[in-house]
């Protein structure tokens, strides 16, 4: 059962695949017999979804990562820059820590994948809407891999040592931020800033943002809650 209050809830859906659109919102039309959820546009690349949040203003957008012309992952921080009353599931394939990471920095609030259940939508559409963020369990157990994996890899090597300013870096770093806007709020100065990026990735052997992310929730030094 949907908890909002004035439902039904208004969704839009994005996937570059009509069978797909089509089977969602006919399973959810159908087990929702009360009304509570609304499909009130369809979008197949992240150029349509964004004009369709732009027309109907919906609660919730669940949408694809992989998308022709504009994929789910650009789409996302359009949406939570412009329209950032709209909450984004992403409804994918995709399993991997490195698409979830890359969809939570995006701005997203869930995250399950195509097989999931009718139960579970509801239960992701509940927690958004409340506030909270959703993740099934496939995806979080494939993220806590990844990071059990790097706490097993950190037994073999030395672990790195990090300064106070550094671990603020890192945390900034995770959520996504630019050099230029961890300047402003550490109050430093752009070249410091880029020199502790280029340190902490060579500490952490991290290439990417990603990289220094997974190293960061396997170390504690950020939780996977404080990604939002």
């Amino acid at each position: 059962m949907i908890e909002k209050i004035n439902a039904p809830v208004r969704i839009v859906l994005a996937d570059d695949h009509l069978f797909f659109r089509t089977g969602f919102k006919n399973i959810l039309q159908s087990q929702c017999i009360n009304g509570e959820i609304e499909i009130v546009a369809e979008a197949a690349n992240g150029f349509e979804l964004i004009e369709c949040v732009k027309l109907h203003q919906p609660d919730i957008v669940f949408t694809d990562i992989k998308m022709p012309a504009m994929d789910g992952i650009a789409a996302t921080k359009v949406i939570k820059e412009k329209f950032p009353g709209t909450k984004v599931i992403a409804l994918s394939a995709l399993e991997d820590a490195g698409a979830v990471i890359n969809m939570i920095h995006a701005g997203v609030s869930g995250y399950v994948i195509k097989n999931t259940t009718y139960q579970e939508i509801i239960t992701a559409i509940n927690s958004v809407l409340s506030g909270k963020a959703y993740y099934c369990n496939i995806v979080s157990n494939k993220v806590y891999g990844r990071i059990t994996a790097s706490k097993i890899e950190r037994v073999k090597n030395k672990d790195q040592q990090f300064s106070p300013q550094e671990i603020s870096v890192i945390k900034l770093i995770c959520k996504q931020l630019t050099n230029k806007e961890i300047a402003a709020i550490l109050k430093l100065h752009l070249r410091t800033v880029e020199d502790y990026r280029h340190r902490i990735q060579e500490k952490m052997g991290s290439k990417n943002v990603v990289g220094v992310v997974l190293y960061a929730l396997a170390h504690e030094i950020i939780l996977l809650g404080e990604l939002q």
